[in-house]
């Protein structure tokens, strides 16, 4: 399960994915919450482990506040 927090701005969930696709990671569940204040949380469930790496990506990613990873 993946948690992004994000500036909300039109294109983050295609960034978000596309970082996910690149990784070869499948999605079984996306959902994604405003704040109505310019703030958004998703919350990503993968089938797949993410690595440090595909994380540092994520991170990356010019909207993001935070991202975290957790196994359940």
């Amino acid at each position: 399960m993946i948690f992004f927090k994000n500036d909300d701005n039109p294109g983050v969930i295609a960034k978000l994915s596309k970082e996910l696709f690149e990784a070869k990671v499948n999605i079984s569940d996306f959902r994604l919450g405003s704040d109505g204040k310019g703030s958004a949380i998703a919350v990503v469930l993968v089938e797949d482990n993410i690595s440090k790496d595909t994380l540092n990506k994520l991170s990356n990613i010019q909207e993001c506040k935070w991202v975290a990873y957790a196994k359940i």
